[in-house]
């Protein structure tokens, strides 16, 4: 009777123990499943990659614009953009009547001028530049009617005669000098002084004339504005006068000087039948205008010297010219990644008219590309360190210098292997699109980091590892 109540007995603390064992086994699933669930990625000690990867054009490293006057219709395009040309072939034909009836309205316009009309140029406010006096004039770059910017040169002085002016300046000052001397030790003291005062009077003089000379005898415009008067002309002496006149108040459309120039280019265009031909062999690069289009003062075509070489121009970024530069080595991809030259060497990188990003210049050879094909320069780059690389996506707060982390600490427990968060700061020393690198960690090598969460984190939180990347 005592061993059956034994048996019994033992029997159900058999099944209290397994109830309870399977009770706390659910009661550990259903807390576990309720922590956090977290994938993670292991530190890794490497040189940061970065990838520089950017469009451009190839083009011809010559290239020669075709002008012609503005506003002359266009009867018709004979070429189009890619085509090979040679010197001398047609561009463009422009509208015969049209050139025609242009010319006839300059001359009236030309006849009118010197016969009493608005004359060579008329001016409102003048402003005069000057040169130093008794110096002969050997060039005028400049005439009637030119626009011409502060600071532009404008005249030029014969050097071998501002030389011997400075020369004969010189040694006046030096014979005054003597002169003074003498004063001085004669007790002198009132010719001394007036002596004195000549010197520092021609001391300026000399300074300036000197000056002028180690300058190349170069004047320059002290205003912006049209030339209305060019008041001397080469081979004459300077004088306190003015030798140029400028004004400020606008720049004229056309000088009677620009509308002889511009009549003789257009007897010549009607010469040729209204014929704009090719000035060059080469391929054409830009043709802008159509048919029934009037010309402007842009090229109405460019052609592209192809013999010289082909050029591959791309912007690129301030922050891509920290990782290359000059001298690098990069590759190219034409015809959506078909064509790839590598080793082409960045012969240029300028900062561009925007001021915001940088044009880089690379030469390429090959015989099956042609100018206006679109490419893609890519390089990659090290860093010159390494650093302890984590995914952007394990940084939180990330600053440009630092950021914290959460690092998983593992245990066994009773039911197996339980993970804990460590919450630690870290320095960011340089990054890429996917990775941050920060000084060492100073954690063991199989350490873990998680790198996304179910949901919110905090230091020292019991967590579920889901997966490790």
């Amino acid at each position: 009777m005592k061993e059956k109540f034994k048996q019994k007995a033992l029997k159900y603390f058999v099944i209290f123990l397994l109830v309870m064992f399977v009770m706390t086994f659910i009661s550990r699933m259903i807390y576990t499943n309720n922590l956090p669930r977290v994938t993670a990625a292991r530190v890794s000690s490497q040189s940061l990659s970065h990838q520089v990867e950017c469009s451009g054009t190839l083009e011809a490293r010559k290239k020669t614009p075709v002008f012609v006057p503005e506003g002359i219709k266009i009867a018709d395009k004979a070429v189009k953009n890619g085509d090979k040309v040679a010197k001398g072939d047609t561009l463009i034909r422009l509208d015969k009547n049209d050139l025609s009836e242009q010319i006839k309205k300059l001359e009236n316009e030309i006849s009118t001028d010197i016969n009493g009309g608005s004359g060579v140029y008329n001016a409102g406010s003048k402003n005069p530049v000057f040169a130093l006096s008794e110096l002969r004039i050997s060039e005028i770059p400049v005439k009637v009617g030119d626009y011409v910017e502060c600071g532009q040169y404008v005249m030029k002085l014969d050097p071998s005669y501002l030389y011997d002016k400075v020369c004969d300046l010189y040694n006046e000052l030096e014979s005054d000098r003597q002169s003074y001397n003498g004063y001085i030790e004669e007790g002198n003291n009132t010719s001394a002084d007036a002596m004195a005062n000549s010197i520092e009077v021609k001391e300026r003089k000399y300074n300036k004339y000197n000056a002028l000379s180690a300058n190349g005898g170069m004047i320059y415009s002290d205003f912006s504005g049209t030339v209305t008067d060019v008041l001397v002309k080469t081979g004459d002496i300077t004088t306190d006068s003015a030798v140029i006149m400028v004004s400020g108040d606008a720049k004229p459309n056309y000088t009677f000087s620009e509308k002889e120039s511009k009549l003789e280019n257009l007897r010549k265009l009607a010469e040729a039948d209204g014929n704009i031909q090719s000035p060059i062999d080469g391929v054409v690069s830009d043709v802008t205008l159509n048919t029934g289009n009037l010309t402007t003062a842009e090229a109405v075509a460019t052609v592209a010297d192809v013999s010289g070489g082909l050029i591959f121009n791309a912007e690129i970024t301030e922050d891509d010219t920290k990782l290359i530069s000059v001298g690098d080595s990069v590759s190219v991809r034409f015809r959506n990644g078909k064509k790839r030259i590598d080793k082409c060497e960045i012969t240029s990188i300028v900062k561009n008219e925007s001021g915001e990003k940088y044009d880089v210049q690379i030469p390429v050879s090959d015989d099956e590309l042609t100018v206006g094909e679109i490419g893609t320069l890519t390089t990659k780059v090290l860093s010159g360190e390494k650093y302890d690389c984590l995914p952007i996506e394990a940084v939180n707060n990330a600053s440009e210098t630092s950021g914290f982390i959460y690092i998983i600490d593992e245990s066994e427990g009773f039911l197996g292997k339980e993970y804990v968060l460590r919450k630690k700061k870290v320095n960011i020393k340089e990054k890429n699109d996917t990775m941050y690198g920060v000084d060492a960690l100073a954690e063991a090598d199989d350490s873990k980091i998680v790198i996304s969460s179910s949901k919110k984190l905090n230091d020292g939180q019991k967590v579920r590892l889901a997966a490790e990347k």
